[in-house]
C-alpha cells in the first residue's frame, strides 16, 4: 500500500493520499468514514457493502455503489439524507456464486460510471442516480435505469 501511495503522489502531487492501515470493520467504520464528504463502494462482498451502507446512512453521507458480476454491472447513488439505501436493492445478502470470469474491462467501465456519478454529485447535477439503479449488460450492450425509491 505504501508503494502505491508514493506512486500516486508522484503522479498527482496536488492530491492528498490518506492511507488507512486499519481493516474496515464495524468497530471503526464511523471513525474511518466520518472525515469524508462522499464514500465510494468498490468492495466485493455483501458484509462490507452493508457495513458501508449502514454507516453512510448513520452519518448521512452519500454512497456511490458499484458492482460487477460476469457481464453485468450496477451503479447507484444512495444519498445519506434520504431513506433510500442499498437495503432497498438487496434487503438480504445475496448468495452469489463467484463468476467464472469477469470481462476485464467491466470493472473499468463501472468504475468510470461511478466517477461520473461523483462528479454529478459534487457539481449539483440534477442527473444523478440518487434513488435509481443503472444496470449494464456488456454482452447485449444494454443499459437500463431503474427507480428504486421515489
Amino acid at each position: 500500500m505504501q508503494v502505491a501511495a508514493e506512486k500516486l503522489s508522484q503522479q498527482n502531487p496536488q492530491v492528498t493520499i490518506v492511507q488507512h492501515e486499519k481493516r474496515f470493520a464495524k468497530d471503526n467504520a464511523e471513525e474511518l468514514l466520518s472525515p469524508y464528504d462522499l464514500v465510494m463502494d468498490c468492495s466485493d462482498n455483501f458484509a462490507t457493502r452493508y457495513l458501508l451502507n449502514d454507516t453512510c446512512q448513520a452519518l448521512k453521507k452519500p454512497l456511490v455503489y458499484g458492482s460487477v458480476h460476469d457481464v453485468f454491472g450496477h451503479v447507484s447513488l444512495f444519498h445519506g439524507q434520504k431513506e433510500c439505501s442499498l437495503r432497498h436493492l438487496f434487503p438480504e445478502p445475496q448468495n452469489v456464486k463467484p463468476a467464472c470470469g469477469i470481462l476485464p474491462h467491466l470493472p473499468l467501465f463501472v468504475g468510470s460510471l461511478m466517477v461520473n456519478e461523483v462528479i454529478h454529485f459534487f457539481t449539483n447535477s440534477s442527473q444523478t442516480l440518487d434513488g435509481k439503479l443503472l444496470t449494464v449488460n456488456l454482452q447485449t450492450l444494454q443499459m437500463r435505469k431503474i427507480t428504486l425509491c421515489p
